[in-house]
């Protein structure tokens, strides 16, 4: 029982954990970066594509930001706003799992939803970096209509091209690996029903 607490302490510090981190990386434009002539061609030095956002840097050195819209429609390719539905399913969990997980001293029996609730998040976590992966190929030039998004030479599915991934892309796939390291720790401690 001791050593269930002290796990379950440590999973509940965890989801708190991958969901800041998860935030972070879902709300900036650093997962792809985009440098070279079919950047330059259109007057920028670089392009950084995030899952809701996106920054073009001049070539005279200004920085412009933003959503790519208002909306889920307004996301450039299908896999990317199926992705990013995913990752903020699975953050809306997690946040949900780590305020929820205050009450586990309290409440033993949040702790049996909260440990199955960040197993889904996790699940959707691994899908989302799995469909945006799989949707590199939608920023090949040859592939895209989309000149302002066609930005990576040679891009194909898990495999980006001349693109680089960038610091968000390796904090959210490093979030989708430790919630399932969470998840598979919370399943472990979470306390059976005679516990309760």
């Amino acid at each position: 029982m001791q050593l269930s607490h002290c796990l379950m302490t440590y999973w509940s510090i965890s989801t708190f954990l991958c969901a800041l981190f998860g935030t972070f990386a879902y709300g900036t434009a650093d997962w792809i970066a985009a440098e070279g002539a079919e950047v330059t061609d259109q007057g920028f030095s670089r392009i950084r594509l995030g899952m809701v956002y996106v920054c073009y840097d001049a070539q005279d050195g200004t920085t412009s930001c933003g959503r790519y819209g208002s909306g889920l429609e307004d996301i450039p390719t299908l896999s990317w706003r199926v992705s990013t539905f995913f990752f903020g399913l699975g953050l809306v969990l997690s946040w949900g799992t780590a305020l929820a997980s205050l009450l586990i001293p309290c409440v033993a029996k949040v702790a049996r939803w909260a440990t199955s609730a960040f197993v889904v998040a996790s699940v959707f976590f691994v899908l989302a970096a799995f469909i945006f992966a799989g949707g590199f190929a939608d920023l090949n030039p040859e592939r895209f209509d989309t000149p302002l998004f066609a930005v990576c030479n040679r891009a194909d599915s898990f495999f980006p091209g001349e693109c680089n991934l960038d610091s968000a892309a390796f904090v959210g796939f490093l979030t989708t690996a430790s919630a399932v390291a969470v998840a598979a720790l919370g399943l472990m401690a979470r306390p059976t029903k005679d516990d309760e």
